[in-house]
């Protein structure tokens, strides 16, 4: 008979494989199918939790207690915050079950990605799953832009997918690890995936994921030194006279019916965030407002426009100061952190991946500037918050191991 402790020990490895196999199921499939990354995810948070609450010992090489003892602070003052506004909501049911439906969602899966920072092999699997992923993004729209002649690509295999805002989470990953990595496999397989990617850029025709990726590419290079900060710009500069006409002239417009239409969305945004300063309308109320006479913009559109195309102005809104300062908070300290460890020595591949979502990170609240991100479904926001933990999960642990000697 084997010992009770080699019975427990195989149950922690085949609980940790499931566990891992899992999450990297969904990183693969969220852009592409809703029903099934929603079911895989709540299979994989259910399977954390469960290693948590039951403190098994060497499940993803974490203990739950360990887990709350170096939590993110501000992340849980934003959450928060969060919970606040629904006090004070214009209709707290429906805030409720937002926080059931999205915000609790963000919350464990942004814990779970600071614990996977520590597992060396989650992090081989949780990147290789998002160059699979990307892979399989670029390769779509090509077909897409190829076979379908789409003047502006919104899909991938004609299937429609919020391309830009896995742009803007992916491409800056597949930079850090094209012009950091010391593995020669590696930094090649991300080149090609990042050049098949730049179509989808081009031709998105989205002019604030453009900015978004320009940002992150140079702050990145910054980050390998002046040499590379220079060759990127040149990089840019030929890439912009390369461009094609109509691609300049999306860039060099701005005075367009899309601009027109959000301007309305922020005023009315801005409305409601000064019917309510201080704590907001309530989660989610942005979207429930856009419906009442008073709100609705006067652009004729063929579905009703529900988000304010402005993650900073929706915030505002619903959360009032009290949810916007708490939101700026979490990443405000995140970024302290970061340039604070600049001159210490990372492990290369950790610092690959850290580098990279910072980049990720700093393009993602760009683009937020345009649009609502990372705080709507359970797809492309489940993957930057769980990216974001694992960024923050790098930081602390580099910073305890700072402490520590």
């Amino acid at each position: 008979m084997p010992a009770k402790t080699d019975i427990i020990s195989k149950f922690h490895e085949i609980y940790n494989r499931v566990f891992l196999l899992s999450l990297c199921a969904f990183v693969i499939i969220c852009p592409f199918l809703k029903k099934a990354s929603k079911v895989i995810l709540i299979f994989s948070l259910s399977l954390y939790l469960c290693a948590g609450i039951f403190s098994f010992r060497n499940i993803l090489k974490f203990k739950f207690a360990d887990l709350w003892a170096r939590s993110y602070k501000p992340m849980l003052i934003f959450f928060i915050a969060v919970i606040i506004s629904c006090f004070f909501s214009l209709d707290p049911f429906y805030s409720q079950k937002l926080i059931f439906n999205r915000y609790l969602f963000y919350l464990v899966t942004f814990f779970m990605g600071c614990s996977l920072a520590k597992n060396s092999r989650a992090l081989i699997l949780l990147i290789g799953s998002i160059i699979l992923s990307s892979l399989i993004i670029g390769t779509g729209c090509v077909w897409d832009k190829i076979f379908l002649n789409e003047p502006r690509l919104f899909t991938c295999f004609n299937q429609s997918i919020n391309i830009t805002n896995y742009l803007v989470i992916y491409m800056p990953l597949l930079f850090s690890i094209t012009i950091f990595s010391k593995s020669k496999y590696l930094r090649l397989v991300a080149t090609i995936v990042f050049a098949l990617l730049l179509i989808p850029l081009i031709f998105v025709f989205s002019r604030a994921t453009w900015l978004a990726c320009v940002i992150s590419f140079i702050l990145v290079s910054c980050l390998k030194g002046k040499r590379s900060l220079i060759i990127i710009l040149i990089v840019l500069l030929i890439a912009g006279f390369l461009m094609p006409a109509k691609v300049k002239n999306r860039a060099m417009t701005f005075a367009d019916t899309s601009t027109s239409i959000r301007v309305e969305l922020w005023d009315r945004g801005i409305q409601m965030f000064k019917s309510s300063p201080i704590v907001g309308t309530g989660l989610g109320m942005f979207e429930k407002l856009m419906y009442d006479q008073k709100y609705r913009i006067t652009w004729d559109s063929p579905t009703t426009l529900v988000h304010a195309h402005n993650t900073y102005i929706e915030i505002l809104a619903e959360m009032g100061l009290m949810g916007f300062f708490a939101f700026i908070f979490a990443f405000s300290t995140f970024l302290n952190l970061f340039f604070k460890l600049l001159d210490r020595n990372f492990d290369n591949f950790k610092w690959v991946i850290l580098s990279g979502l910072f980049g990720s990170i700093i393009a993602s609240l760009v683009l937020a500037l345009s649009s609502t991100t990372f705080i709507l479904g359970l797809q492309d926001a489940v993957m930057f918050w769980l990216l974001f933990g694992v960024a923050v999960g790098l930081i602390r642990d580099k910073s305890k191991e700072i402490a520590s000697s």
